[in-house]
């Protein structure tokens, strides 16, 4: 059997464009190893599966430190690069202390890849170059290739878009480089073994690539309008995040695997890390990576069963439960936003409850 590839695609956030993955990876290790005693194949594992991080945020942080300096240069900045703007400019001019806190360093990025068409071409054409460059470098001399992706958050937006162009193209010039890419990739062919969308944005974040139109859906392997074998979207019922618009298509066929969670076992219920602790998660991730029978139905089970949805200094925690409390408002706020300036201040409200909650749990 081949190997099997896993392109791993980040969230919003400053992100090192070396070492970021790693933290993922070694939780996904970690997971792999609770049943490493109960037949999970892990030498097999280690040897067999390839993780590939996709990078993308250097194009944000770069364009981030071109208005950051001060507050006139927005206007500048948006004309420049051509802002859709919908009234994101206006919230960035009356944002509070509290927004503008975590501007710089997550809600920025939101706004760039959704608001900002220049700087979004630039990240989808860094991203596709990455997913070719990656199966070209990993399917050398391979009679089979199989390919997985595990997206995060505005990586979700990022990977779908990205996929959509990559299957519907039958070839792919990079306008940097102006190399053409034979696409042997597109669905006639080729598609994903499983998509795992963690926290989905794609819908909320989306432009020209409609995420209920496109090829990025689950479907039989001669169905030229979907790209995968398996569609997973996974939720945290406190993860505010992607609850404006939420991924709920009708009229799939198949629909996608929807996994909801509601555990908090960290201080930042939204990182990838803490979405992979659950086994409601990591299992079919660890299935589609290893083979369907090396976590057993029996095994998950009792996985599940034991898994404590509470970190064991937060049970009765009254200032947990208040958090929580506090947790719940703004997911009714982003469940009824409507506009950007909306749901951008839910994201804020959310990342500083999330500081409030390390505190806590610290």
């Amino acid at each position: 059997m081949s190997r099997h590839v896993l392109f791993v695609v980040h969230g919003m956030g400053v992100t090192d464009p070396v070492g970021w993955a790693d933290s993922a990876m070694a939780k996904l290790m970690e997971v792999a190893k609770r049943y490493e005693q109960k037949h999970f194949p892990m030498a097999y594992f280690e040897n067999n599966v390839i993780v590939v991080p996709i990078n993308y945020s250097d194009i944000l942080t770069a364009k981030v430190a071109e208005w950051q300096t001060d507050a006139a240069g927005v206007d500048a900045f948006a004309r420049t690069n051509k802002v859709e703007d919908h009234g994101v400019l206006r919230w960035l001019e009356a944002s509070d202390d509290v927004q503008r806190k975590f501007l710089w360093s997550h809600i920025s990025h939101v706004i760039l890849y959704r608001f900002f068409p220049l700087i979004r071409e630039r990240i989808r054409v860094s991203v596709i170059r990455q997913i070719m460059e990656g199966i070209e470098r990993e399917f050398v001399g391979q009679t089979e290739c199989r390919c997985s992706v595990l997206a995060h958050s505005l990586g979700t937006s990022v990977a779908h878009d990205c996929l959509h162009i990559l299957g519907s193209n039958p070839t792919w010039k990079d306008p940097e480089t102006e190399k053409v890419w034979r696409n042997a990739f597109k669905p006639d062919d080729f598609r994903f073994s499983g998509i795992f969308m963690v926290a989905n944005v794609s819908r909320l974040l989306q432009t020209d690539i409609k995420a209920y139109e496109s090829i990025v859906r689950p479907g039989p392997s001669l169905d030229r309008s979907s790209y995968c074998a398996s569609y997973y979207d996974v939720r945290h019922t406190l993860d505010p995040i992607p609850m404006p618009f939420p991924f709920e298509p009708d009229g799939w066929q198949p629909g996608p695997d929807v996994i909801a969670v509601q555990h908090i076992r960290d201080w930042n219920i939204h990182s990838l890390e803490h979405y992979l602790d659950n086994p409601g998660v990591h299992i079919p991730l660890l299935r589609k990576l290893a083979g369907t029978r090396s976590i057993g139905h029996r095994d998950e089970h009792e996985a599940v069963q034991a898994y404590s949805q509470f970190a064991v200094e937060a049970i009765g925690d009254e200032n947990v439960q208040k958090i929580v409390t506090k947790l719940l408002d703004v997911v009714r706020i982003a469940k009824s936003s409507q506009a950007p300036a909306e749901y951008l201040s839910a994201f804020a409200q959310f990342l500083s409850l999330v500081d409030d909650l390390r505190e806590v749990l610290e």
